[in-house]
């Protein structure tokens, strides 16, 4: 509150003044009004708490925040020509503010208060003008797009103007009012050319890019009017009497949209035939009550009332390619126990695996920062590593006491549980063990490895690399005496480890140069007894950035750019696709009866383990985790399920 309020000071004071970006977090309110910009990949939201929001459609990031007014904001539009963007913010009934801010670096340039509701506002083509449609008589105010100064041209509309239009070289404008007038003036000449007599008490009149036709809705009604003769051309009835946002969708067709708690609706309707219909085109599944949408010409995007946006692409399968549903990002999830526990920089949350409720972990985060999570029974670690140090808590499932800590001065690389001891793998190479109850040192280990494999009760394998050597060979280490034994079994450069429940039968990744290019092999190797072995699975030249794995029981599935997940069948063929994901996957646990998908997008998608259909989606949202069963597939169910074995190893 005081922030709000010394803003609205500085505002009426000096509107030059640059303000500072708040922390990136979503909107407190609903999402009141968005923009699109193709060109920059640029989404603009504007929200009942007053702030503006940036998000960037490639990075799939919010990129600026900024808290604009004390008060909701109801409109926003922009101008790349003009580099310029108008914010309006309701200030009551009857008063409304309307903000000029830079387009570029965000810097406030001017602001008026106009005393009417405003039906609508917008820029002139080449960004010279701001035009407001006010809600009285004097209704179509022009001003100028540097300073907001009142621009006055010879001619008045006496009534409320509900939309207008002006063509590309800015030589037309005309408007539409309240009793269904039209008017067309020159604004070469500063004169009226004519006025038309049009649909009676027109309902959210829309004009149609090209200034040629008039959409305008009696009810459920919509008609098509010729801006050229005011007459209805076509009509058709609306698919919903809550549809809203009608629109263009391209030449000869327009859209609108209706929603409800589950899912949003886009019908499309062809005016250029008779007798055509509104016929639905795409059904999005959504977590959020939707606010707001706007269409750009490579997806849409949805404003929620919860404060949050989406990024839909429009060849995506209608599934968000982008979905900011988190106000900190979900860095790890873990289970441990029938609980689903994902962990953001400021509060770890639980879901229960048996009855879906989500509840927040107390207390906070006690590391303050993203955390890594590994469970240990019941209980949880939390692992933050930086480029300093390294430090783990223990936590009490359910509860979230603090049990235990270590702090390290070295980065943690990995870290194994054998059921008595944690052993931990840092950046300096070296081994270390540790008490799982208390974190207490229980030893540390001279010899030097690479990579920390498997921890059995009484020895510990690793991959070490020997001067002169290609590969890297498993050595074992005898913890006691540390002495180290080599073993016959060598591998290309490993490059990652898929071993999460520390089984001696696990997966390992590895990267080799052959020629000009690099090759990514995945082994499944056997320590769980002698001979030791290892059997390629699959060799690959897909940049590794595209490449993850989980084991699920004996069928180690392969995460392919992110978007679908294999079985790897024969090592020299691509794997057969099982289902392709909706979100772009970063990792999965498995449970006894679920799979667990953590997603690039901050969710995480629940899978049936044996069909692979999905069950739910969880998302942070407000601070509190939520869980949204689906009811509907959203990926490709497998022709052929992977079938369970019962004494399969878990990870």
């Amino acid at each position: 509150m005081i922030k709000r309020f010394l803003f609205a000071l500085l505002s009426a004071a000096a509107v030059s003044t640059a303000f500072a970006e708040e922390p990136l977090l979503n909107h407190t309110g609903a999402v009141a009004a968005l923009a699109f910009d193709d060109e920059s990949g640029r989404i603009y939201s504007a929200g009942e708490d007053g702030f503006l929001k940036i998000w960037d459609t490639r990075s799939l990031d919010m990129v600026g925040s900024y808290s604009v007014s004390d008060v909701a904001l109801t409109a926003i539009a922009i101008n790349k020509n003009a580099d310029r963007m108008v914010l309006v913010e309701r200030r009551g009934p009857s008063r409304f503010g309307v903000l000029l801010r830079s387009l570029e670096d965000q810097k406030p340039l001017a602001r008026i208060f106009i005393e009417s509701p405003i039906n609508r506002i917008a820029f002139s083509p080449s960004g010279g003008m701001v035009i407001v449609a006010q809600n009285r008589k004097d209704s179509l105010l022009f001003f100028d797009a540097d300073t907001l100064q009142r621009i006055v041209l010879p001619f008045q509309v006496t009534e409320p103007v509900l939309d207008f239009y002006i063509n590309d070289r800015e030589t037309a404008f005309l408007a539409v009012t309240e009793s269904g007038t039209i008017f067309y003036y020159n604004l070469v000449d500063n004169k009226v050319i004519k006025t038309l007599r049009g649909p009676k008490k027109p309902q959210s009149p829309f004009i149609l890019p090209g200034g040629n036709y008039l959409l305008t809705r009696s009810d459920a009604k919509l008609s098509l009017v010729s801006l050229t003769t005011g007459k209805t051309i076509n009509s058709t009835e609306l698919p919903d009497k809550d549809a809203r946002q009608i629109v263009p969708r391209s030449i000869g067709t327009v859209s609108c949209w209706s929603t409800t708690s589950r899912e949003l609706i886009i019908y499309t309707w062809n005016y250029r035939k008779t007798g055509e219909i509104f016929i639905p085109t795409q059904m999005i599944r959504n977590p959020e009550t939707v606010s707001s949408v706007i269409e750009g010409s490579n997806g849409f995007c949805l404003g929620y009332q919860t404060g949050s946006v989406s990024v839909l692409g429009k060849d995506s399968k209608n599934v968000p390619i982008s979905s900011v549903f988190v106000p900190e990002p979900i860095s790890d999830i873990a289970l441990a126990g029938g609980t689903l526990y994902a962990a953001t920089d400021r509060q770890i949350h639980s879901l229960s695996v048996d009855s879906k409720t989500a509840a927040k972990v107390p207390p906070l985060n006690p590391l303050g920062r993203p955390v890594y999570l590994y469970a240990v029974d019941n209980d949880l670690l939390l692992l933050g590593a930086e480029s300093d140090g390294s430090r783990l808590v223990k936590i009490e499932g359910g509860s979230g006491f603090t049990l235990a800590s270590a702090e390290f001065d070295v980065p943690v690389f990995s870290l194994l549980d054998n059921g008595t001891v944690l052993t931990v793998m840092t950046s300096d190479r070296h081994l270390r063990q540790l008490n799982r109850d208390t974190l207490t040192a229980v030893r540390e280990i001279a010899p030097t490895v690479d990579r920390l494999l498997f921890v059995s009760q009484e020895e510990i394998f690793a991959l070490t690399a020997e001067p002169g050597e290609k590969t890297q060979r498993v050595v074992k280490i005898l913890p006691d005496t540390e002495r180290v034994e080599r073993t016959s079994l060598t591998v290309p450069p490993a490059y990652r480890l898929f071993n999460p429940g520390n089984a001696a039968r696990f997966t390992l990744m590895t990267r080799e140069k052959s020629g000009s290019g690099e090759f990514f092999s995945f082994f499944d190797v056997d320590l769980s007894e002698k001979p030791y072995s290892k059997r390629l699975l699959w060799k690959t030249a897909l940049p590794a950035a595209r490449l993850n794995g989980i084991r699920l029981t004996d069928a180690f599935l392969t995460l392919v750019e992110k978007k679908q997940i294999g079985i790897p069948t024969d090592p020299d063929d691509t794997p057969s696709v099982i289902f392709t994901l909706s979100r772009p996957a970063a990792k999965a646990v498995e449970g006894e009866t679920e799979l667990y998908i953590l997603n690039t997008d901050d969710t995480v998608t629940v899978c049936d383990k044996e069909s692979l259909k999905p069950k739910g989606l969880m998302f942070v949202s407000q601070g509190a985790l939520q869980y949204f069963p689906i009811e509907d597939q959203l990926i490709n169910v497998p022709p052929q399920p992977i079938q369970n074995e019962q004494n399969a190893e878990q990870n």
